[in-house]
């Protein structure tokens, strides 16, 4: 089944995420930090763990189980591909981000 993808955000840093649950679409945040936001109350691990779940669906497609739930992220490809351009020239010029 392929998922719908956000629409690209007039601020170009914000990374758009429609969160899906067992493969319905359950709720389309601006940004990765109102992601993070839904499930902190849902998930009793750390933040980080919560971010990296969150960062892992969005740029690596992978789906996070909760709960017997699977969960899945999506944004714009052309976001995602930017993120991996982004990481990559960290790597080159030694600067840490994301």
């Amino acid at each position: 089944m392929v998922l719908a993808e956000p629409k690209p955000h007039k601020n170009p840093m914000w990374i758009p995420v429609i969160v899906y649950k067992n493969g319905e679409p359950i709720k389309e945040f601006n940004n990765i930090q109102e992601t993070f936001r839904y499930f902190r109350p849902l998930f009793s691990g750390s933040n980080k763990e919560i971010y990296n779940f969150i960062a892992d669906g969005v740029f690596e497609l992978k789906p996070y189980i909760m709960n017997g739930n699977k969960y899945e992220f999506r944004t714009y490809e052309e976001r995602r591909m930017r993120h991996f351009e982004e990481v990559e020239l960290n790597k080159q010029t030694g600067r840490k981000g994301r």
